[in-house]
């Protein structure tokens, strides 16, 4: 999940089934998402913000993606990233 600010995570957090304790929050870049930050083979669930900022970097690199809502929920997108190295490559 890549929420639009810390803030953001820290309530998705507090809302979400996972145990808070268990979790961390980090600064992702586009570097770290085109180098399968997270083990998430490429696909990432990001709010609204987060997408927007997204979008403009991967434009500016010739990053293609895929993306959609999330069950509907249009400020949340779940992005397929072309070309993203993964832990097999």
């Amino acid at each position: 999940m890549i929420a639009d600010s810390k803030d953001s995570a820290r309530a998705i957090l507090l809302r979400s089934f996972s145990d808070a304790e268990d979790c961390r929050i980090d600064t992702v870049t586009f570097r770290d998402i085109m180098c399968d930050f997270g083990a998430s083979c490429g696909e990432y669930a990001m709010e609204s913000q987060a997408y927007g900022e997204f979008k403009k970097v991967a434009e500016l690199n010739n990053v293609t993606f895929t993306s959609e809502p999330y069950d509907g929920i249009v400020t949340l997108q779940v992005v397929e990233v072309d070309g993203v190295k993964t832990r097999e490559d």
